[in-house]
């Protein structure tokens, strides 16, 4: 299972981000407020695709809900996952959607309200932040979490994909290729010594396209090795 401390809150910039990522438009939305997730449990996201040559023309093409997987649609996919790492973030997500009954026990004891807050509303933030950790780790588990979409993209097409729950205020993503800058990645600084290497990335400017780094090395330039499990992860701008 993952580990949680009481400490940490994890919040996205603006509630929501995209990314185009092998022709496909990702987007991502993290609920406002505890109330507007638990409406979400039970009705769902409406997600509505809308498709043009210019934002001008924009027609509807789909309307579908998106729901978080039911408890038994998570065991499934944990059973699927091969790897421990991924395992423990399909777990952390269900933990924290579904929170059973001793967790809850737990939290109670180990918690305390924040100022002006019930214990409930303590446990459900406490929730929901760190559901949007663990299903950082990648797209698809967004997905499964009822948090995330992805759209196939047409050649010179420009979309608008519009997602609501309820009367809970829009998320609205736009997408126009005359527009759009494809993401790069920020430049490397290496120092090498005789038995070892220092890396470092600047970040501020890259924040809203990458959060994590996986690193590979190589001898001979032709067979790279993977040398982190987790992505470094820099999210204040000290080039260490």
């Amino acid at each position: 299972s993952m580990p949680f401390y009481s400490e940490a809150h994890y919040i996205l910039p603006n509630h929501q981000s995209q990314i185009i990522y092998k022709n496909k438009f990702l987007v991502r939305w993290e609920p406002r407020e505890v109330a507007e997730w638990q409406h979400a449990l039970q009705r769902g996201y409406q997600v509505k695709v809308y498709r043009g040559s210019n934002r001008d023309n924009l027609i509807l093409q789909s309307t579908q809900t998106i729901h978080a997987l039911g408890i038994m649609e998570w065991d499934r996919e944990i059973a699927n996952q091969t790897d421990s790492l991924m395992r423990s973030f399909y777990e952390g997500a269900k933990s924290f959607l579904y929170l059973p009954p001793e967790l809850k026990e737990e939290l109670q004891v180990t918690l305390a309200p924040e100022e002006g807050k019930s214990m409930e509303q303590t446990i459900e933030e406490l929730r929901l932040g760190y559901l949007c950790y663990a299903i950082t780790f990648n797209h698809q588990l967004i997905q499964k979490a009822g948090l995330g979409f992805a759209l196939s993209l047409e050649p010179h097409a420009v979309y608008r994909i519009e997602v609501q729950s309820g009367d809970y205020p829009q998320f609205v993503f736009d997408y126009d290729p005359r527009k759009t800058v494809r993401s790069k990645l920020p430049a490397l600084q290496a120092e090498f010594s005789d038995k070892n290497v220092k890396v470092k990335w600047e970040t501020p400017d890259f924040k809203a396209d990458y959060f994590g780094y996986f690193l590979d090395l190589s001898k001979d330039g032709k067979q790279y090795e993977r040398v982190n499990d987790m992505p470094y992860v820099n999210i204040l701008d000290s080039l260490k």
